[in-house]
């Protein structure tokens, strides 16, 4: 019966049943036990920061791992996303939508809304013939000083091929070891201009203590090519190997 049920809704549905566990989100509770374990028992105020959060479904997904006193800040610089990233939320004590980017420094650089699809906006590259709108941009080393959140149990970004800015704007803070996982879309291959090789993202944490813990959520292309996943990467103080 089982052979029967997977092998019509493979030729007639379009679908592949399979065990849960052999396809697990880079958002299950389960990836960070460990570390709202160590977070319970921390005295300092944390955070999760979900950067580039888009409509927020990521977002409630993420602080469903951890229990309160942990806040979540969500960052989405994009005028349209936004407003229906702050309405989802709204009247959520726990989460704190910003309309701000994320960068490797403060300032000001020009956003390219997708008003055909909202949810693929970025911040522009010199190749964009797209229309742009000016947005401002803040960097996690400055928003963390601020807020005065010394400890980050999970920093997803997720940019559009922005995340090495990103992490330039974090140094700091991964350095001294405030944040103790990072959740970031990548490409297992070459890349392409939204999403940086999984190696560079490995070669850039790799002084900070950053180690792969897994990969999820694959996305691939027509020809059956890995186009992107989520890589979970994990500070050595939590996940030491």
């Amino acid at each position: 019966m089982k052979r029967l049920i997977t092998t019509f809704a493979e030729s007639q549905l379009g679908l592949r049943i399979s065990y849960l566990r052999n396809f697990p989100r880079g958002t299950s509770p389960s990836n960070f036990a460990d570390i709202a374990e160590f977070t319970r028992t921390s005295k300092d105020k944390s955070a999760i920061l979900d950067i580039g959060a888009n409509f927020g479904l990521i977002s409630g997904r993420l602080l469903d791992a951890f229990a309160p006193p942990v806040e979540l800040h969500a960052f989405e610089p994009s005028p349209a996303v936004f407003l229906k990233l702050s309405d989802l939320y709204r009247g959520n004590q726990r989460i704190h939508c910003h309309q701000i980017a994320m960068g490797e420094k403060p300032g000001t650089l020009q956003f390219e809304p997708r008003p055909d699809e909202p949810g693929l906006g970025r911040l522009a590259d010199e190749t964009t013939n797209r229309p742009t709108i000016p947005v401002e941009v803040t960097t996690v080393d400055n928003f963390l000083n601020r807020e005065s959140i010394r400890l980050v149990p999970v920093m997803k970004t997720d940019t559009e091929g922005f995340e090495i800015a990103v992490l330039e704007g974090a140094r700091q803070s991964l350095m001294q070891g405030l944040v103790k996982s990072i959740l970031i879309e990548v490409s297992p291959g070459n890349g392409s201009s939204r999403h940086v090789p999984i190696r560079q993202v490995q070669d850039w944490l790799a002084p900070c203590h950053f180690s792969l813990f897994g990969l999820y959520d694959f996305g691939y292309r027509k020809t059956g090519e890995t186009h992107y996943c989520n890589a979970l990467f994990k500070h050595a103080s939590i996940w030491p190997k």
